[in-house]
């Protein structure tokens, strides 16, 4: 209620100041009344029109993907722990065909998750074999790193990007039936770490490479362009790890 009331001040106050324009570049209150109303509906209809292509543009559909992907990372956060557990072993088993020992780190995903909490969960499933750490949190490279060096239990650790990406892939159980263009937006969002992420930046650079080659000895322009897309794409991939085949 409240933003339909401040979008109506706004358009009040926009109608007011083009009549206040017009009423000074035509000294006639009945002109300056008709041109401010067309104008102003115009101006509103092409708002309208530059936020409906703006909200369709690449940028905006990552954005919004991410959105519905971390809001079921932060629903996760907020659920009980059996209840987040047992979402999580579904989601697991989905992506992998097997559940571990699960142990469940229940932080607001804007944290990072500390090297002394991953060692003390460690320390607490000693004798087991396998443990799959899932975080709402973010991690670092110390803690990844941390974990992949402990032993007995060997340890997994799943943080909220991670997490992210299987839920793009299984939304089921986390992203309501009803959330439908969420869960598209999350199909779509799969697609996108297929396509950029660090395993996949070797091959674009050497992609970018050969067209950079093709167009050294063409001088055809296109192969510029997609030289430069490649190595825009193997630049932008280097900042996406993609989620892990195998737990272990």
């Amino acid at each position: 209620m409240g933003k339909k009331i401040d979008r109506f001040v706004l358009e009040v106050a926009l109608a007011a100041a083009l009549y206040l324009y017009f009423r000074g570049a035509f000294a006639n209150r009945i002109v300056a009344l008709v041109l401010a109303l067309l104008s102003c509906f115009v101006l509103l209809r092409l708002g309208k029109r530059l936020c409906t292509l703006l909200r369709g543009c690449p940028l905006m559909r990552r954005r919004s993907m991410r959105r519905g992907a971390q809001g079921a990372v932060m629903r996760l956060a907020c659920l009980p722990e059996e209840e987040a557990k047992a979402a999580l072993e579904k989601l697991l088993k989905q992506c992998y065909g097997e559940v571990p020992a699960l142990a469940l780190i229940q932080l607001h995903p804007s944290l990072r998750l500390s090297e002394e909490r991953v060692f003390e969960i460690w320390r607490r499933h000693r004798g087991k074999a396998q443990l799959a750490i899932c975080a709402t949190c973010r991690s670092d490279d110390s803690c990844r790193t941390l974990a992949g060096s402990l032993k007995g239990p060997r340890v997994a650790l799943l943080d909220a990007a991670v997490l992210e990406q299987l839920i793009c892939e299984h939304p089921e159980g986390l992203v309501a039936p009803s959330e439908r263009c969420v869960r598209t937006r999350l199909h779509l969002k799969r697609a996108c770490h297929l396509l950029i992420n660090r395993k996949n930046a070797p091959r674009n650079l050497l992609m970018a490479i050969s067209m950079l080659a093709l167009y050294l000895f063409s001088g055809h322009a296109l192969y510029l362009f997609c030289a430069l897309a490649l190595l825009l794409l193997a630049l932008v991939s280097l900042r996406h790890a993609p989620r892990p085949a195998r737990l272990f």
